[in-house]
């Protein structure tokens, strides 16, 4: 079948850059998909969609690459390139926009702060929407707003049959309560997300604060008791590594961003910050800085958008106290890369918010994640092996990973709660019973033994 739009095929001469070019990890991943079609409308996803039905082809879609994974990436069958359904349509009055899949987040905030509205997309403003929004979606002033699914009101998916249909809580409510924390584990393509926006702060400030890593133990042990006072529109996160931002050596970053709706709220939460004690021992400091949504953006990107580089990472998610790992944290930071890797923690918590009914439905009070960043491709299985070594001793003290920095392959590790993943598995059954779209990277053993008990009751 000849597409009207750009197809590769194994053995086309175009074929391996394509295939590269999907992956923005410097890191490709031998996985080789038979097909990849990249396609500029909805319509020319619903005939990839058929014509993968009729060869009874296996697929994976892929919308801005940033899976560090590359967890759309897999052999044989064919890959859906989304990343150009692209378009943004905002209506100021609803306070909502219509996206596609391949959209940035960046690219989505820049279209809404003209209207005074914002979204809480990825920290990294070239994420695409597609991924960040199907496996949860932590971005800026998520502990205000709540995380990017939770403002889906609705999706426009293309089934495994080649069927559109519109989802959202009246219409195909199972699936979109899937579509809202299966991740790569989603068994439709989107092409459409239909968003509820928010105001766009009118304060957003932040402070910085670099410390010796000699009071590395206090900072933390600090952070453990003052992080759940913390306002909801302050963001706290702590990151280890060398050389970070002109400090050199290894050091503690202490970065507060706050996104409010007035300065003096702004500073209040930030002075109240300031004020504990070990503040006082910053190696050096940077304060009340006033930013706006851009340059928040900008700021991570810059820290992410190193050239080439290969990615490892991996991550978990912790309730109890981090001080409780203190010998675990030294024995990674010990292992540190040069920058710009790094150990970071992000102090999340819901402040008692219950997690809306939707697939996304596991999470700790604290996010920890270790980023290996190398330029030698030589270096990936050194650092495939220590990442998930280190976060992994974490772990046992863990209550389970997030879908966006997750090392499935190397460490299965629980992602949803167990009664969330066994209700997806059998919406998946329903929808897609002969699995055309891929699953998930890996499953802990508890996992799969949903996977073999749903398939049973299916063939009963």
């Amino acid at each position: 079948m000849a597409f009207p739009c750009p197809t590769f095929r194994k053995g086309d001469p175009e074929y391996e850059q394509t295939r590269c070019n999907a992956v923005w990890n410097g890191h490709k991943p031998e996985r080789y998909p038979d097909i990849i079609i990249q396609v500029n409308t909805e319509e020319d996803v619903v005939a990839a969609v058929k014509y993968a039905w009729g060869e009874g082809m296996k697929i994976g879609v892929r919308s801005g690459g940033h899976s560090w994974t590359a967890s759309f990436l897999r052999d044989a069958g064919m890959l859906i390139d989304v990343s150009k359904l692209n378009g943004i349509a905002v209506d100021p009055k609803a306070g909502t926009a219509v996206v596609g899949p391949g959209t940035h987040g960046g690219d989505l905030n820049g279209k809404l702060q003209p209207h005074g509205y914002m979204f809480p997309g990825g920290h990294c403003p070239t994420v695409g929407l597609g991924g960040y929004l199907l496996q949860g979606g932590f971005g800026w002033n998520s502990r205000l707003y709540g995380l990017g699914c939770e403002s889906v009101i609705a999706v426009d998916v293309v089934l495994p049959d080649g069927t559109l249909v519109h989802a959202d809580a009246d219409n195909y409510s199972d699936l979109y309560w899937a579509a809202r924390g299966a991740g790569h584990g989603f068994f439709g393509v989107v092409t459409h997300f239909h968003l509820r926006c928010h105001p766009l702060p009118k304060a957003i400030m932040n402070s910085r604060f670099w410390f010796s890593v000699d009071h590395l133990d206090e900072l933390i042990s600090t952070l453990d008791d003052a992080h759940e006072l913390f306002p909801r529109f302050l963001e706290l996160f702590l990151l280890i590594g060398h050389d970070q931002e002109g400090t050199p050596g290894l050091s503690a970053h202490v970065r507060a961003d706050v996104l409010a709706t007035s300065d003096s709220d702004a500073r209040q939460a930030l002075s109240n910050l300031h004020g504990l004690p070990i503040f006082a021992k910053a190696r050096k400091t940077d304060l009340f800085r006033v930013l706006d949504l851009s340059i928040l953006l900008d700021d991570v990107g810059e820290l992410l958008e190193v050239g080439n580089a290969e990615f490892v990472v991996d991550n978990t998610w912790m309730n109890e106290p981090v001080r409780n790992v203190l010998p675990q944290i030294h024995d990674i930071v010990d292992k540190l890369g040069p920058a710009p890797a790094h150990l970071s923690f992000q102090y999340w918590n819901r402040n008692g918010r219950p997690i809306p009914d939707m697939a996304h439905s596991l999470e700790g009070k604290v996010y920890i994640s270790h980023l290996a960043i190398y330029v030698d491709p030589k270096d990936y299985e050194k650092w495939a092996r220590i990442v998930p070594a280190g976060i992994g001793r974490l772990a046992k003290k863990g209550v389970g990973s997030q879908l966006a920095d997750e090392n499935l392959l190397r460490r299965p590790t629980r992602f949803m709660s167990p009664a969330n993943f066994l209700r997806l598995e059998k919406i998946r059954r329903k929808y897609d019973p002969t699995r055309r779209f891929h699953g998930f990277m890996a499953l802990t053993k508890e996992d799969k033994l949903v996977e073999v008990q749903v398939q049973s009751e299916m063939d009963a």
